[in-house]
């Protein structure tokens, strides 16, 4: 998926005819429940989300996914500092799953921090569901507008304005350069 294809789905989706405003309600209030809420209800978000992302916006669910998985593999990234912690030998107070000693330092996996990171996780996916309604169905354009009705100052409208169509112009060269190092025989071993 590059950026120009994530434009078209915002532009071509079956929401396009409900006002940008209420869509940036709809996630924010949810966004606001996912912060606030308990598991249950991240979970229940989840899978709201992805209802109206796939079923009513009818967005190719490997599109979806593909966009859910590698914004996941952030959080897969920063697991072990969510799960390991350090201490001095002997200090260890917690029940451990997992130790490691070096020297007179202890690694160890707590059991808490699974239970953290089994919040985190949904807490994550609940907010990546709500962006990813954002990001498929409202176009940029309509965001800024919306934006502008709620008085932001133009200098931030403006910046946003610009940050995004400098990722597209980052795209187009990365895509261009890419295809000259093939056609140069790159990429080959």
């Amino acid at each position: 998926m590059n950026g120009l294809q994530l434009d078209s789905l915002s532009y071509q989706n079956r929401l396009k005819c409900l006002p940008p405003a209420h869509k940036l309600l709809q996630a924010s209030a949810l966004l606001l429940l996912v912060l606030v809420g308990h598991v249950w209800m991240q979970m229940a978000v989840v899978v709201w989300m992805t209802v109206w992302v796939v079923v009513y916006a009818q967005i190719p669910v490997r599109i979806y996914f593909a966009f859910m998985i590698v914004s996941l593999s952030f959080f897969a990234a920063g697991l072990p500092a969510l799960l390991v912690e350090g201490a001095r030998a002997g200090e260890v107070q917690v029940q451990v799953a997992a130790a490691w000693e070096l020297g007179s330092y202890v690694l160890y996996v707590p059991m808490s921090s699974f239970s953290k990171v089994w919040i985190l996780f949904w807490r994550t996916m609940a907010s990546l569901s709500c962006f990813a309604f954002i990001l498929f169905t409202v176009p940029f354009a309509e965001i800024l507008q919306v934006l502008r009705r709620l008085r932001m100052p133009a200098l931030v409208t403006d910046l946003l304005m610009i940050m995004y169509r400098f990722i597209f112009v980052l795209i187009t060269i990365s895509h261009q350069l890419w295809i000259a190092q093939r056609s140069r025989g790159g990429h080959r071993g």
